[in-house]
């Protein structure tokens, strides 16, 4: 059984185990629960970015929609998208860069140093820097292709 994760806090494993479940069935279960936690963990930053970025567009230009005679789907696709659009990029650059911190190359990279591999470890860290950079070019490419980050109405 795993021993780490969300699941062992109320040793759910134990509990799990006397009820005569399958110990296949518990570490689903635990795995599960685990996945479920990490998610939550990790989607704060992004909630609150995309809640911020909902709130500051300005209510006139819904209000204005609304006395032309626009749907709320209208509304969500010329208002509210081309005004989120910005911080999605940002969300998005922020959890590939977050991918790349906590990927297991990281984690190769920093065990060939521990042992003292320099070269290898230098090498393999030019690589997945030169990668970072492309995908990253890549994305601000796409932003300026399709003119994201422009303003879509005047204060």
């Amino acid at each position: 059984m795993e021993q780490s994760g969300i699941g062992t806090i109320f040793d759910l494993e134990f509990y799990l185990l006397q009820t005569g479940m399958a110990p296949f069935l518990i570490t689903f279960i635990t795995g599960l629960i685990d996945r479920i936690y990490d998610i939550l963990a990790l989607a704060g930053v992004p909630i609150l970015l995309f809640l911020a970025s909902i709130q500051s567009i300005p209510k006139h230009l819904y209000e204005a929609a609304k006395i032309e005679g626009a749907t709320g789907y209208e509304m969500f696709w010329l208002i509210t998208l081309p005004n989120v659009t910005p911080h999605i990029i940002t969300v998005t650059v922020f959890a590939l860069v977050d991918t790349f911190l906590t990927s297991p190359v990281s984690r190769i990279i920093s065990d060939e140093l521990n042992v003292q591999h320099w070269g290898l470890s230098s090498a393999m860290a030019w690589i997945y820097v030169g990668t970072i950079v492309v995908l990253l070019l890549i994305i601000g490419g796409i932003a300026k292709l399709l003119k994201i980050g422009e303003s879509h109405y005047e204060n």
